[in-house]
């Protein structure tokens, strides 16, 4: 574990200034890697606003109780992400544990979307690369439709159905290769 997220309850159990250990849960949280990091300063930064009451006016109380449940949210979103997208499934798996955890209800609006979310699947499946796979199911399409008009009917068809096959075969391998490498890369991240 990254050594300022270990130490980061500690330190902030001596004191010091609030905004500055907001700034730092906000930068740490952009460098965490494991679902570890995440929790510890998802737990630093619920302890950060709970003791703002004890550093500001009961009216910016208020406002800053709102603007963190909207850090919590986004926090929660960039865990979810891979790569450049939010993953629904990992977005509602990130959900139900902070559920069990106690530190978002059952019933609120962003847990129902996560779990909404999930039924559009997993994100990693749709992040492979299909250049070769559609090449080659195009080639096959041209190709076929000259064998149809300047060879024969049945070559063209033939040759037509070869490159949309194999097409498909190569971009199935790569799909099922990004899903394992995403499995893969979340195992080492501390999830599932």
């Amino acid at each position: 574990m990254n050594p300022e997220i270990s130490s980061l309850h500690q330190r902030m159990a001596e004191g010091g200034d609030w905004m500055k250990f907001r700034e730092e849960i906000a930068r740490l949280h952009n460098e965490a890697k494991t679902q570890e990091e995440y929790v510890t300063l998802l737990e630093a930064h619920r302890n950060l606003v709970a003791v703002a009451e004890h550093c500001f006016p009961p009216d910016q109380c208020a406002q800053i109780r709102q603007i963190a449940f909207g850090e919590y949210k986004m926090f929660l979103n960039v865990e979810a992400m891979e790569g450049e997208m939010i993953n629904p499934v990992m977005l509602e798996r990130i959900t139900a544990r902070e559920v069990a955890a106690g530190r978002l209800a059952a019933d609120d609006e962003f847990r129902k979307l996560a779990e909404a979310s999930a039924l559009l699947g997993d994100s990693a499946d749709s992040r492979y690369d299909r250049k070769l796979g559609d090449s080659i199911g195009i080639a096959g399409l041209v190709i076929g439709a000259f064998a149809f008009f300047l060879i024969s009917k049945g070559v063209g068809i033939v040759i037509f159905v070869a490159g949309i096959v194999a097409g498909w075969i190569i971009n199935e391998q790569r799909k099922k290769a990004g899903l394992e490498g995403a499995q893969h890369d979340r195992m080492s991240r501390g999830y599932e």
